[in-house]
């Protein structure tokens, strides 16, 4: 059969892609790298804290020179729903100042301003925020936090105090603001990007979804995409499509365009895979958000388990009876604050947890060394939305199974040293301002004894982390350092599309998740309207 569509990757992206197309009686076949998703540690909210790496792509990236030589994991979902069935369920649109700027570095092309994308992230949501720019019969349920912790209350107010303005919707008109937080979950459970919109197709004969496969290249010549190829057990597979579109993720979504000879002619030539077509910028521009945290003793009980069996007891009967609390999400308020008053849009994303922990949790993907604080305790994130440095991917042999190279350097560009060190700086005067600083007992980490902008800037260099948010390597632009075009078909190629956090031309406010169901979607109704 010569399908209508191939789709490289389930993901976030893929899923909202196939609902556009299969939905308009379009052919798909769908090839996923992982297996069901059937599974309690990716259902129940707080298994994540347990899940490990059993559902991911296990990749490390190369040592950070920036960070002391660290070495870090690189989260990937590898499963039906893709990273947002291993992610923390935060729910960010991005602040509409980001889409506009897309539209500007496309010159206005491809309809990307935020009153274009507006309309499609309402038709992707089920919200129960009762906003305008909401919307409220998609297929992805959102939900905010609406029964928080005091601590977090405190961590509003105390904000409010120091100068933010409180924003009861970051998702809508503005994000600037202190909030409290939303997720994907549908009573107390994680809501996937497959749950909203891949298995309500999955029985219609115009779609095929294929899981555990590897797919190792396109063919490619004249300009065209002829085949897809790829393994499925042990069979050797090859399919046509008039349209093929690549979701596979920052990171394999290039990988698979340099294994099909799509990438710098050099590199290519170096393992021996022959070129189809040269563009350098392929792998390039790899990006990622960098946080810093605030860890701080309470003088009164957190969700840290201090006060015996019946604040067990209590937690629990929170989420059975109300479906929220520490076994729903640790985060329960945001602020997306600005480093002046001159900025355009906010530069710092703070997520703000009525718990503390030891051991590493980066942002949304677990390393599975966590335990909690003995003490009742709070942690706060401070992420950095528009960061300058960047780094880049590129394959470690021709052999499709092999894990690429990925390097990136966090704190390479001191921009994002001396930014980190502002947002930190705010986080602590919004925890100085009452009620918050008559509820601290004292700050943990960075501590008291790091007080300066110097003795700061040299703690991040040893304790900044990553979001697990990589994006930019198949940038969407118009010159010669992107990849795609404003309509997202792989410059040069005149049937080869990517829809994924690849394209994203520059680091958005936002966790990565509902930004690339909006790319996805936004690729499938322009692919109807061809």
């Amino acid at each position: 059969m010569k399908w209508d569509y191939i789709v490289v990757g389930a993901g976030s992206a893929g899923c909202a892609l196939i609902h556009e197309l299969t939905s308009q009686g379009k052919s798909v076949l769908a090839l996923e790298a992982g297996g069901s998703d059937a599974s309690p540690f990716i259902k129940i909210p707080a298994a994540i804290w347990h899940m490990g790496s059993r559902f991911d792509w296990g990749y490390r990236a190369q040592p950070d020179l920036s960070r002391g030589g660290i070495v870090e994991s690189w989260r990937c979902g590898r499963v039906i729903g893709g990273t947002s069935c291993i992610n923390g369920m935060v729910y960010v649109r991005g602040a509409p100042e980001d889409f506009d700027r897309w539209s500007q570095k496309c010159a206005g092309q491809g309809r990307w301003n935020a009153s274009d994308v507006t309309p499609i992230f309402e038709g992707l949501e089920s919200s129960d925020n009762c906003s305008p720019y909401r919307g409220h019969r998609g297929g992805l349920f959102v939900r905010t936090v609406r029964r928080p912790h005091i601590l977090s209350h405190a961590f509003v107010e105390s904000a409010c105090n120091a100068g933010s303005t409180y924003n009861d919707d970051y998702n809508g008109r503005t994000q600037h603001g202190v909030s409290y937080m939303q997720f994907s979950q549908r009573a107390g459970l994680r809501w996937t990007a497959a749950d909203a919109f891949l298995k309500p197709h999955l029985k219609r004969e115009n779609l095929r979804l294929l899981t555990n496969v590897c797919v190792e290249r396109l063919d490619i010549s004249a300009g065209h995409v002829r085949s897809v190829r790829f393994r499925h057990g042990t069979k050797q597979l090859q399919e046509h499509s008039h349209h093929v579109v690549l979701c596979a993720g920052a990171i394999n979504s290039p990988k698979l365009l340099m294994l099909s000879g799509i990438g710098n002619s050099c590199d290519l030539d170096r393992i021996g895979i022959q070129v189809t077509q040269h563009t350098p910028a392929v792998g390039m521009n790899l990006l990622e958000h960098p946080y810093a945290q605030l860890n701080y003793r309470m003088r009164i009980p957190s969700y840290n388990l201090t006060e015996g069996f019946h604040q067990k007891f209590a937690i629990g009967l929170q989420y059975l009876m109300r479906r929220e609390g520490p076994l729903a999400a640790v985060y329960e308020a945001a602020a997306f604050l600005k480093m002046s008053p001159e900025s355009t849009a906010p530069d710092f994303q703070v997520l703000f947890a009525p718990i503390g922990w030891s051991g590493e949790i980066a942002g949304e993907g677990l390393e599975g060394r966590l335990k909690l604080s003995q003490y009742p305790a709070v942690k706060i994130l401070v992420l950095r939305s528009h960061t300058a440095s960047s780094g880049r991917v590129r394959l470690a042999s021709s052999n499709p199974a092999s894990q690429p190279i990925i390097e990136y350097e966090a704190l390479s560009d001191l921009s994002d040293v001396n930014a980190l060190v502002k947002g930190v700086t705010m986080v602590r005067q919004i925890m100085q301002t009452p009620p918050m600083k008559d509820l601290v007992d004292v700050e943990m980490a960075p501590g008291p004894l790091v007080d300066s902008p110097e003795s700061l800037a040299y703690y991040l260099r040893d304790h900044t982390e990553l979001a697990c948010h990589p994006s930019g390597t198949c940038r969407m632009g118009l010159g010669p350092d992107s990849v795609v075009g404003p309509d997202l078909r792989v410059h040069g190629i005149e049937n080869l599309w990517i829809a994924d956090a690849s394209i994203m031309p520059d680091a958005i406010s936002a966790n990565l998740n509902a930004p690339c169901m909006m790319i996805g979607s936004k690729l499938g109704r322009q692919l109807l309207e061809r």
